[in-house]
């Protein structure tokens, strides 16, 4: 617990050590983030403690899908502001207008 960085996997390895799980040194912790307004560390909890429901996939979306679609589709003009105001539709159709 002296680790001075509240990284979200330091936090979630803590929950999980609360509740009588054992991590050791060098364990992977698995986390997903949660709803809510606090920082992405403090909303960071252990994969295993959380139902569907509390799951920002908002989050997920944003910061994690959209960044490594726009990698691709940017070489095929499409822009993210495209992107997220165009109806679903098969990624051929993308700047095809």
């Amino acid at each position: 617990e002296a680790y001075e960085v509240r990284a979200p996997h330091v936090l979630a390895a803590l929950e999980l050590s609360k509740r009588g799980w054992r991590i050791d040194v060098g364990d992977k912790v698995g986390y997903v983030v949660t709803k809510g307004t606090s920082k992405i560390g403090e909303r960071a909890k252990p994969y295993q403690l959380v139902e569907k429901n509390d799951i920002d996939y908002e989050y997920y979306v944003r910061n994690q899908i959209i960044p490594a679609a726009m990698r691709i589709l940017e070489v095929f003009g499409v822009d993210e502001q495209t992107l997220l105001r165009e109806p679903r539709k098969g990624l051929l159709a993308f700047g095809t207008d």
